[in-house]
């Protein structure tokens, strides 16, 4: 018996468990190309060398702090705006690596890379053009 006939006789005796199955098998396939190529965050950026970072510090709590601010929907522009200047008053190497850190921790819970977060946020505060733009400098996409 050829596949075709096995097939046409399995439809011709129950189309709906042909259809289920079929439906079983495409969602099957589905989910192990979701897992294999699920979205990776991005490989850290290097840290600017005319910059370190100074001893003790770590970039850890405040990307914590930034994603507690962004993911809030009713989190207040003024709130945002704080974050946001403590980030703007770090150095390149800081910055960067925030950058990296909130990446690796939230890249899969939301809109992807730090940039994209805060691009995404609909209640902007008046200084998230200042950061954006210095991301971008910094090569923080």
């Amino acid at each position: 018996m050829s596949k075709d006939n096995f097939i046409l006789k399995m439809w011709e005796r129950s189309p709906i468990m042909t259809l289920l199955v079929a439906c079983g098998i495409g969602f099957g396939i589905y989910q192990v190309n979701k897992k294999l190529f699920q979205n990776r965050p991005p490989k850290p950026k290097r840290l600017p060398k005319n910059e370190g970072i100074p001893e003790g510090w770590e970039a850890l709590p405040l990307a914590t702090e930034l994603y507690n601010a962004l993911k809030g929907t009713f989190t207040l522009p003024i709130t945002k705006r704080e974050k946001y200047s403590k980030l703007i008053s770090l150095t390149d190497a800081q910055l960067t690596a925030v950058y990296n850190e909130f990446n690796n921790q939230y890249f899969n819970e939301g809109s992807g890379t730090l940039t994209a977060w805060i691009n995404d946020e609909w209640s902007k505060p008046s200084n998230s053009e200042e950061l954006l733009n210095r991301m971008m400098l910094l090569g923080l996409p």
